[in-house]
């Protein structure tokens, strides 16, 4: 799918930050009602043990739904591109998710609206897919290029980063605007 081959280096370099820096993971809650605490990624086998077997990309990677009774699903589906459940020292466990753009990438029609239903959706036990791991809360996050600046449908996300500010944490300067790896 040439979709998620373009998007899937970029979602690399943000998982991998996500999963393996906590400096990056207190940059991403700044700004929202988590900001201060602290939440440390589950292990990976208790979120891919939940994921079909066939899945040929990281467990983290696009989690899908199309069933008609989902009320999350609104019509065409539901697709976070990346998702991590993190966990606090009480146990409270957060849901990321995150819907990645390459740096030219933008919004399609809708896409934005549905992340904060889903968020809701699966957050809640009565609405959650078998295959998305217990949590209490979610977050939403776009990011992107700084095309993504003059949408305003960036609003329905609860944070916009542009990868120019995360750069520290993700490197992406090694890839090209179409999302494939430069052949510098």
């Amino acid at each position: 799918m040439t979709y998620s081959k373009n998007e899937l280096p970029f979602a690399h370099a943000i998982a991998n930050a996500v999963l393996g820096n906590a400096a990056f993971r207190a940059y991403l809650l700044e700004e929202t009602p988590f900001a201060g605490a602290s939440y440390t990624p589950v292990p990976a086998d208790v979120q891919a043990k939940l994921r079909s077997k066939n899945m040929k990309n990281p467990y983290w990677f696009n989690y899908f739904r199309n069933k008609p009774t989902c009320p999350c699903c609104s019509g065409k589906g539901a697709e976070t591109d990346v998702l991590i459940v993190s966990e606090s020292a009480d146990a409270k466990r957060l849901a990321l998710h995150f819907e990645i753009k390459t740096p030219i990438g933008k919004l399609e029609e809708n896409q934005a609206e549905k992340y904060p239903r889903r968020a809701e959706c699966w957050a809640s036990p009565a609405t959650r897919p078998n295959f998305i791991p217990p949590h209490d809360a979610a977050l939403t996050f776009l990011i992107g290029g700084r095309v993504l600046q003059s949408d305003p449908r960036i609003a329905h996300f609860d944070r916009t980063i542009y990868y120019d500010e995360i750069e520290q944490y993700a490197p992406t300067a090694s890839l090209t605007p179409s999302g494939n790896p430069s052949h510098r």
